[in-house]
């Protein structure tokens, strides 16, 4: 449900009005994400998708927060 490889860590020009951008510049907020998912569900091709049921948007909420928590004790540690 997560695809690493379509994650952007730098700032495109057409990002330069998103909140992330936006609070990063003004606040100096060094570390700013933005979780976006769907609606429906993802597909892995031609032949497969796979609709999101509720307990798919609990556990990547879960999962969202237990990386954001590890990140603040490895970021300490840097």
């Amino acid at each position: 449900m997560f695809n690493f490889k379509d994650c952007r860590f730098k700032v495109e020009p057409y990002k330069v009005g998103t909140g992330r951008v936006v609070v990063w510049k003004q606040f100096q907020v060094t570390h700013s994400f933005t979780l976006e998912n769907s609606f429906f569900g993802y597909d892995f091709g031609e032949d497969e998708a796979r609709e999101f049921s509720e307990d798919d948007y609990s556990m990547v909420g879960t999962k969202f927060c237990d990386s954001v928590y590890e990140f603040h004790f490895v970021w300490k540690q840097i």
